[in-house]
């Protein structure tokens, strides 16, 4: 009895482990594709751009001066900011991101209701395959 405890404890490790392993080995290997994609999708987003400005490069004065006049444009509207507007804008984020923690709460109650729910239904049914109720 005592061997078989120790085999059967053995077991329960090595299965609480590897699951644990694969998930990690798949949530390594996709953010690694992930990455990839992403460096992937920057690069050709990048060449088309210095083909434009080599295309903007040949009419200098002109694309000078209007250039000039944005920045002086966009000054005033960055300096006109006051710091009230600011706090607002920062209590309006906050209580959406309120908002938004909250609906992800309730949206993930729902989704384990309903899941126990169908476990209990699906016990019912089929009272022979063992069906955990514990997530």
């Amino acid at each position: 009895q005592f061997l078989y405890f120790i085999v059967s404890s053995c077991f329960a490790m090595l299965r609480q482990r590897f699951p644990l392993t694969a998930t990690a080995y798949r949530a390594a290997a996709s953010f690694g594709m992930k990455r990839e994609s992403s460096n992937d999708r920057a690069r050709p987003a990048r060449k088309p751009r210095k083909q434009r400005s080599k295309t903007q490069s040949d009419p200098k004065p002109s694309s000078a001066k209007p250039s000039a006049k944005r920045s002086t444009t966009s000054k005033p509207t960055f300096d006109a900011v006051s710091h009230k507007s600011l706090q607002a804008a920062e209590t309006v984020f906050a209580e959406m991101a309120q908002l938004r923690s909250l609906q992800g709460e309730s949206f993930r109650a729902a989704s384990y209701s309903k899941a126990l729910a169908s476990a209990k239904w699906l016990r019912k049914e089929h009272p022979d395959d063992p069906i955990p109720l514990h997530f």
